[in-house]
């Protein structure tokens, strides 16, 4: 090897190796899907200590979450549910379960997680990720699925996962 390859080549995996560190806020938590959210949303069965939102139109929600009540969640976007028995309950209805025959549920189950790892509440949605953004110590939002992600997901599942 060139000795004036050497020094570009560390230069170059030094920063590869940077960059996600530089990349990374701290400001941001993330969202592991989970069977056991799913069966938790299609069984209708209302967490106790949660507070449930939704996103899109009541009848058929784009996403629905489950926020613990020890946190402070803001969003212009979610609509608080003053019912969730009866949505759950409904929204059962219309969106069917992922065993029930004929149905085609594309609803994800994901636990929602704050910066440091800590769940603080479940998500079941048409995407299967959205931003988690910390505000402060106990404040935190979440994106409502946007029509851009909508539309990818549901080319990604009508297609396959093919890209055209």
């Amino acid at each position: 090897m060139k000795k004036t390859t050497r020094p570009a080549l560390v230069t170059l995996l030094a920063a590869v190796l940077l960059l996600p560190s530089c990349l990374a806020t701290g400001d941001y938590g993330n969202m592991i899907r989970s069977t056991e959210v799913d069966d938790l949303f299609e069984s209708a069965a209302v967490l106790p200590g949660h507070t449930y939102y939704w996103a899109g139109p009541e009848a058929a929600p784009d996403a629905i979450i489950a926020i613990r009540d020890d946190i402070v969640f803001k969003s212009r976007f979610w609509h608080r549910s003053s019912a969730p028995a009866r949505h759950l309950a409904a929204w059962r209805r219309m969106l069917g379960t992922r065993n029930a025959p004929g149905t085609e549920n594309y609803y994800y189950g994901s636990y929602i997680l704050a910066p440091d790892g800590r769940r603080i509440g479940v998500w079941y949605g048409y995407v299967d990720y959205s931003p988690v953004k910390k505000i402060d110590e106990h404040t935190y939002t979440i994106y409502a699925p946007t029509p851009s992600n909508m539309a990818q997901a549901r080319k990604k599942r009508f297609t396959g996962g093919l890209d055209f």
